[in-house]
C-alpha cells in the first residue's frame, strides 16, 4: 500500500541519517579528498571510474537527503537552502569548485565538506530559514 511505501521511505532515510551521523566517528570515514577524486569529470572513462562516479552521486545525494530529513522534522536548522530545479551536475560542480578553493580542507569528512560547499553557494535568507522551521 501507499502508506507502507511511505513508511519504508521514512525508515530508509532514517537509516541513511543514522549512518551519516556515525560515519564521521569511524576511523575509515571517507575524506573530502577521496570524495573529490571520485567526483572529478575526467575520472569517468572506465567502468571502474563510472562506479566511483556513482559513489559520488549517491554520497552527495545522501547528504542532501539527510539534511532535508533532519530539517523537515525540525531537529536542526537548515545549513543551506536548495533552490528549485537544482541539478546534480550543478551540485557536483559546486562541490568540486569549493574543494579547489579549500585545499586545506581535504582531510575533513566528505559530509562536512559537502555541507560547507552547499552552505556557501546556497545560503538561506532569513525568510527561507524561517520557512524551513
Amino acid at each position: 500500500t501507499e502508506q507502507t511505501h511511505t513508511n519504508e521511505g521514512v525508515f530508509m532515510k532514517f537509516l541513511l541519517a543514522l549512518s551519516l551521523l556515525v560515519l564521521p566517528h569511524l576511523s575509515h570515514a571517507i575524506s573530502a579528498k577521496q570524495l573529490s577524486q571520485s567526483c572529478q569529470p575526467e575520472a569517468h572513462d572506465s567502468d571502474l571510474q563510472t562506479f566511483h562516479k556513482s559513489g559520488c552521486v549517491f554520497f552527495i545525494r545522501g547528504v542532501i537527503d539527510t539534511h532535508e530529513t533532519f530539517t523537515a522534522i525540525k531537529r536542526v536548522k537548515p545549513v543551506f537552502c536548495e533552490p528549485d530545479n537544482l541539478t546534480f551536475a550543478t551540485i557536483e560542480s559546486v562541490f568540486n569548485h569549493w574543494m579547489e578553493l579549500n585545499e586545506d580542507k581535504q582531510a575533513w569528512t566528505a559530509a562536512d565538506a559537502v555541507l560547507s560547499a552547499l552552505a556557501e553557494r546556497f545560503p538561506c535568507t532569513p525568510d527561507e530559514d524561517s520557512a524551513e522551521q
